[in-house]
């Protein structure tokens, strides 16, 4: 903006007509009698007087031209009355218009007045405006439409080191870096054009006299009164710093991203490493149990085997937690049964809690559907840490899992379909020691224990409740704690689950409609929960703490009666069974411990029909009790407590793996299931012998290969690739249709992600369990693979 000069009026005016040459002039006698007319703007003295005095003046004449035929004397008295009343009239005209001037002029100084107070206040305004603009830090530039500086403030004089004189009216531009394609500073309406110029902000890396300065740039358009475009202004911020910040931060990121990739490939890799040596030590124990021993050299085995898989669990959760913390830990939902997600919880618990003389088992709410959606190993995952903590902490009663129906949910949309949700509370309960208020304010805390003393008795590395809360957070839930010192805990959460239509339950709900049946069972956690199983399945159920409570029972109840009585009463109990043997419809059925088998053969003498092992299944329970009654089968939806081992009809299997101890355990584990074993070192051998195989007369090939992924020469993956290459066959008979089961000692899903994409077909990670083990060899016994490998075929 230019600087503000004086008014053209102003200008013209001289500076003579001030206070002092008003004092000076003279004033017109008694102008304080002319009072102009507001009307006509003439003095009204005037504007009658001289009418008349000319009216007398004309007749004076007239009257002495008159006498002047009559008498010369007459005459000249006449012209002398016409020339005084002539004068006077001319006095009266000069007198108004002196008064007339001197009102102009009266008018004129004070029009003056007001332009001198406007050139002043414009002066000042201007000079208030440049003030402010000229202390402002942001650099300011005006452009008139042909490109031409037409302001410059102080601090753009200063950032560019030249005077305004030389700036203004050039096309000056700042020296910029690394120029994009938007352009210089302030021209892009000469680009866009001018009438659809728009306000435009940009960054720009210039050369001032301070060095490179990064400024943010904002052009907007100046528009007169008829909104015509007129300039440019460009306002021009020093975000230098805020820049420098910035890279620091993507620097701080890139290198803390890195950090953690390195961490997680430490992770990895030390993970790989712990779990192959693991594994032979795993392996090499289970074997080792398996064999005849002294009862000495069994204890310190399987102290071996506790040991080991307490390191197993640590490292576990260490990579999970690392997971975690590095936003890699993906929720992977899929049906799950919750009843046998649960189950199987338990029986994995139970020989922990059962050496702590602890109960152990869980509850269903019949109105949970049975088949819901779910990241099935997360929530087993987290139902673990929360009983096995409570496990740890109890030494007296038991932990229970209760999952208990909250109502249905708000239902989620998924790839446009709306699904139905239920919401469910998961709880689990123990009779342990409790905690104070202060250890659960810290108790989610990574790496914190509720006591964390040297003198404290169990030990861990703090991280279970904190990955279990981190899941709970996955899936939308909160994880809370009630608890109060030797009162026990409650650790709970609600999550809501999607859920498919209903799977048909063969009405078990009154499979025992019928049946009367005394719970003889001293027991604050499992039997509860038995007695809610059984009524959910239509029975009548009456809960004793000894067998003489029973006694009115047993006397009283008549129809189809069902004894179910803890071993250790089973003695007291015998004497009341034997003596009611005359009644056809008493069945009574012995619930024992894993450590209390021994007892089974004096069962029988004790007057019981049967057993059950504790924690006890439901669909065992229904398939026991409704077996008891003579001509009856089980439901078809009842399962038998222990399913057979599979038998295997034979043939080869193919294992490729390097190491040798991990091979002689998969070897030992592979034989006792009916294979014959091929071993193998890596994977270029392993192409070359299922390529023998196929080509031998002797047989058809092998019928499943355990695959190593990490191996010299030749990996797990690019073998995989060769063998799918080898082509399935026009009936799935070809070389490269034999299942692929991964062997391997990396656990992480995306490892699992791999595999599965060169052509897998299943994976185990190591350590391994023997049973699981067999339990995959006995599901791809006689099948082919399940990859499709049509564009695998195509590999070289």
């Amino acid at each position: 903006m230019s600087s503000v000069s004086a008014s053209p009026l102003a200008r013209d005016i001289p500076n003579t007509l001030n206070d002092e040459d008003d004092r000076r002039a003279p004033s017109p006698p008694n102008t304080s009698a002319i009072v102009e007319n507001p009307e006509t703007g003439k003095d009204p003295v005037s504007v009658v007087a001289r009418p008349q005095f000319m009216g007398i003046a004309i007749g004076g004449l007239l009257f002495g031209l008159a006498a002047w035929f009559i008498s010369p004397f007459a005459g000249v008295a006449g012209i002398a009355i016409f020339a005084a009343l002539y004068s006077t009239s001319i006095a009266w005209q000069a007198r108004r218009d002196i008064g007339v001037v001197q009102q102009e002029n009266v008018a004129l100084r004070r029009s003056i007045e007001h332009l001198n107070d406007g050139n002043w206040e414009l002066r000042e305004s201007e000079e208030r405006y440049r003030g402010l603009i000229d202390v402002q830090d942001d650099l300011v530039l005006r452009r008139s439409l042909d490109g031409n500086i037409s302001f410059i403030n102080g601090a753009a004089i200063r950032a560019f080191g030249k005077p305004a004189e030389e700036l203004i009216g050039t096309r000056f531009q700042p020296k910029i870096f690394a120029l994009d394609s938007s352009g210089n500073v302030g021209n892009a309406a000469t680009e866009t054009g001018v009438a659809e110029y728009q306000e435009n902000s940009y960054d720009r890396k210039i050369e001032t006299e301070n060095g490179p300065r990064w400024i943010s740039w904002r052009d907007f358009a100046v528009r007169d009164n008829d909104g015509s475009l007129i300039e440019i202004q460009s306002v021009g911020r020093d975000i230098t710093t805020r820049k420098a910040n910035e890279e620091a931060l993507a620097t701080a990121r890139d290198e803390a991203e890195d950090a953690n990739r390195a961490k997680s490939r430490f992770l990895a890799t030390m993970s790989h490493e712990i779990r192959t040596p693991m594994n032979g030590i795993l392996g090499m124990t289970g074997l080792l149990l398996d064999t005849e021993m002294a009862p000495e050299q069994r204890s310190y085995a399987q102290a071996v085997k506790t040991s080991a898989n307490t390191l197993l669990t640590l490292i576990d959760e260490i990579l999970d937690f690392s997971k975690i913390e590095a936003g890699r830990l993906q929720l992977d939902p899929a049906p799950v049964q919750l009843c046998d997600l649960l189950q199987g919880v338990i029986e994995l618990l139970s020989p922990r809690a059962q050496d702590r003389g602890v109960e152990i088992a869980s509850k269903l709410d019949p109105l949970i559907p049975e088949i819901v959606i779910a990241d099935e190993m997360r929530l087993r995952q987290i139902l673990l840490n929360l009983a096995g903590n409570g496990i740890k902490f109890t030494d007296k009663g038991g932990v229970a899992i209760d999952v208990t129906y909250v109502g249905e949910g708000a239902g989620i949309e998924v790839a446009g379909v709306e699904e139905k949700t239920v919401r469910l509370e998961f709880s689990v309960i123990d009779t342990g020691s409790g905690m104070s208020r202060e250890v659960q304010e810290h108790i989610f805390t990574e790496f914190q224990q509720g006591d964390a003393s040297t003198t404290r008795r169990h030990a861990g590395t703090g991280l279970g409740l904190t990955i279990s809360q981190r899941l709970v957070e996955l899936m939308n839930g909160e994880l809370e704690v009630k608890s109060k010192p030797r009162s026990g805990s409650k650790f709970s959460f609600e999550i809501e689950l999607p859920f498919t239509a209903e799977v048909e339950k063969n009405n078990l709900h009154n499979s025992l409609k019928d049946h009367d049946i005394a719970l003889v069972w001293e027991s604050r956690i499992e039997a509860p929960r038995v007695r809610h199983a059984l009524e959910s399945l239509g029975a009548t159920v009456r809960r004793f703490n000894t067998p003489s409570d029973a006694m009115i029972w047993q006397g009283t109840r008549t129809g189809t009666r069902i004894v179910l009585c803890d071993m250790p009463a089973a003695e007291d109990m015998s004497a009341l069974l034997v003596a009611d043997r005359d009644r056809n419809d008493l069945r009574a059925l012995a619930l024992l411990t894993a450590a209390e088998r021994q007892d089974l053969g004096k069962l029988g003498n004790l007057g019981f029909d049967g057993y059950l092992i504790k924690p006890i299944r439901p669909q065992s329970l229904l398939s026991q009790i409704v077996g008891l009654a003579p001509g009856s089968d089980a439901p078809a939806g009842a399962r038998k407590q222990d399913a057979p081992r599979p038998e295997f009809s034979g043939g080869r299997v193919l294992l490729v793996e390097d190491n040798e101890i991990n091979a002689r355990v998969a070897k030992a584990v592979i034989k006792r299931t009916g294979y014959e074993v091929d071993h193998v070192v890596n994977g270029r051998l392993a192409v070359e012998a299922i390529k023998a195989a196929k080509n031998s007369t002797k047989d058809n090939g092998y019928t499943m290969v355990f695959m190593d992924i990490h191996m010299p020469e030749m990996d797990g993956l690019e073998a995989t690739r060769r063998i799918r290459a080898l082509g399935h066959g026009e009936n799935s008979d070809g070389p490269g249709a034999v299942p692929i089961i991964a062997l391997t000692a990396s656990a992480f899903s995306e490892d699992r992600d791999a595999c599965m994409m060169v052509g897998m077909d299943d994976f185990l990670p190591k350590p391994f369990d023997a049973g699981d083990l067999e339990k995959i060899a006995a599901n791809w016994a006689g099948r082919s693979t399940s990859a499709r490998g049509s564009h695998l075929c195509a590999a070289n």
